[in-house]
């Protein structure tokens, strides 16, 4: 896997020039499309609720959606399949280049595998990255809240525990490629206080990066919830998401690596996108899925492509890309075609199992299985022939 570098790493100490005319500041770097997926699944002290009952994963939602509502920018949120932001580094395992996000006691950069400590009354960092072929390009960002600090969620002045929410939203601001603001009046200053919303400073920066906000009431908004972005696929899985449109949708069309798929049904049920878009027709019934083997893929890189188009001639498009790990034969229908008798089993790292000698259809594989939670179990996510 190509390393990322190093791009960012902006916690309270940090400061960057100011752009020429603005007093928003940024950080010299952006998604390439606009938008970034976040893998999360956030404890405190191995608690899911705040003190006041509120969930830390929705107070994060809420401060991604902040950002989603008022600007172009675009974070997809995932619980599902939670990213540790310290993957590839001590006892974490890589997962790709997936953003992650979760309250932790030390720092980690994965360029050179060390974790540092907070540093004196930092409450949070970000860490971004990208390739040194293309500086500018942010490939991931991953967030730390200290652990060692006392939080809860609410709105309002500071209270005797730090507002998770309104820091979330600073965090965000600094992952889609805001710098601190310390003339004016925003979300993005570098220290925390009374301020729990975005500021018309934050949207004018995040405006100078992806353009301006498109209306609330777009005419189509579409996901790809599986395969995500750097996803590893083998075998039976899924491909779904959702799509919501003001208008009849005339067509929900599928390309897979270029080449036309087919069109999709979109009439699951999806009361989480309901809750979301109350106002789009429909949106009960919005969402689509299928199964694939994707053993019949060939090894490597692939993308699907997803388009959909109203009768008012409106269009959005989405793409994901995803590998496949793959045995020789993507079906085996006699089970005693694969054993394990001579394989050895280890646990190199973390959630992952190592399986070395695994015999499918008369071939030898070293084979890598990763804990989903998603799934309650592990997928595949390396498969290599071995004999």
């Amino acid at each position: 896997m190509r390393m990322p570098s190093l791009i960012v790493a902006i916690g309270l100490f940090l400061g960057f020039a100011a752009v020429p005319g603005q007093a928003y500041q940024l950080d010299g770097t952006s998604w390439r499309e606009g938008q970034a997926t976040f893998h999360y699944d956030l404890r405190y002290k191995g608690s899911a609720i705040s003190p006041s009952g509120k969930s830390w994963n929705s107070a994060f939602r809420d401060a991604a959606n902040a950002w989603n509502d008022q600007t172009a920018f675009r974070f997809v949120l995932d619980t599902s399949d939670p990213s540790h932001p310290c993957a590839g580094v001590g006892d974490f395992p890589q997962d790709g280049f997936r953003n992650g996000a979760a309250f932790h006691d030390k720092v980690c950069n994965q360029v050179d595998g060390t974790e540092d400590d907070f540093g004196s009354r930092v409450l949070a960092v970000t860490i971004g990255y990208s390739f040194s072929s293309k500086p500018d390009e942010k490939v991931e960002a991953d967030m730390f809240f200290n652990d060692a600090e006392s939080w809860d969620i609410y709105d309002g002045a500071l209270q005797g525990r730090l507002d998770f929410r309104r820091i979330a939203l600073h965090e965000l601001g600094h992952a889609l490629g805001l710098a601190h603001e310390k003339s004016k009046p925003a979300i993005m200053q570098p220290t925390v206080g009374a301020i729990y919303t975005l500021q018309p400073d934050d949207v004018a920066g995040a405006e100078a990066l992806y353009g301006p906000a498109t209306p609330a009431d777009e005419p189509i908004r579409m996901a790809i919830e599986e395969p995500f972005n750097g996803d590893v696929k083998s075998g039976i899985s899924t491909f779904r998401g959702w799509v919501v449109s003001k208008n009849p949708l005339a067509s929900l069309t599928l390309y897979r690596d270029g080449v036309l798929f087919g069109q999709l049904d979109h009439n699951g049920k999806r009361p989480d996108v309901a809750n979301r878009f109350p106002t789009y027709p429909g949106s009960r019934n919005s969402g689509f899925a299928f199964a694939t083997n994707f053993g019949d893929f060939s090894a490597g890189a692939h993308q699907y492509r997803l388009v959909a188009r109203d009768n008012q001639g409106n269009q959005l498009e989405k793409t994901v890309s995803f590998s496949i790990s793959r045995y020789e034969n993507a079906f085996v229908k006699d089970d005693s075609l694969v054993s394990l008798r001579n394989a050895r089993i280890s646990s190199p790292a973390g959630n992952d199992i190592r399986i070395d000698g695994l015999e499918h259809d008369g071939k030898e594989y070293r084979v890598i299985l990763r804990w989903k939670k998603a799934k309650q179990g592990f997928d595949p996510v390396e498969i290599i022939r071995t004999r």
